[in-house]
C-alpha cells in the first residue's frame, strides 16, 4: 500500500472557513479482507470508509482513492473538525485486532493490516 505524508489544512487569518483544524499528522489504521463471493473488502479505521473490490490490489487501490476524496472534500468544505476522525463501529475494531493477532499464529494471504500516514494534497 503506498504511503504518502499527510497533513490537516493550515487555518486561514481570514476565518473564512472556521471549522478547519490547524496543521498536524493524520495515522489511518485499517484492514482488507477477504469477503464473501470471492471479493475483497477494505476498511479505514479513522474515517469509518469501507469498499469491496474483486482483488487485494484493487481493493486498495479503491480504499485508497476514496480515502483521498474523503479527506480532500472535508478541506475543500470547511468540515474538517467534523469528519475527521469520524470512528468505525467497534464491531470493525474487533475484526482488525482478530486479524492482527491471527497474523501471528498462522501465515494468511488472505487480508492485509495498514497503519500510514493519511494520503493528502494540500490546496494553495
Amino acid at each position: 500500500m503506498p504511503t504518502a505524508t499527510a497533513s490537516e489544512p493550515e487555518r486561514s487569518s481570514s476565518a473564512s472557513k472556521p471549522n478547519m483544524a490547524p496543521k498536524k499528522s493524520l495515522v489511518l489504521k485499517g484492514y482488507i479482507r477477504a469477503a464473501e463471493n470471492g471479493q475483497f473488502e477494505g476498511v479505514c479505521l479513522n474515517l469509518n470508509l469501507v469498499v469491496r473490490g474483486r482483488t487485494l490490489e484493487d481493493t486498495d487501490k479503491k480504499l485508497l482513492d476514496l480515502i483521498i476524496a474523503y479527506l480532500d472534500d472535508a478541506q475543500k468544505d470547511g468540515t474538517w473538525d467534523d469528519l475527521v476522525p469520524r470512528r468505525a463501529p467497534l464491531s470493525y475494531y474487533v475484526e482488525y485486532y482478530r486479524l492482527k493477532v491471527s497474523s501471528h499464529f498462522r501465515s494468511l494471504v488472505d487480508f492485509k493490516l495498514f497503519v500510514r500516514s493519511a494520503p493528502f494534497s494540500a490546496h494553495a
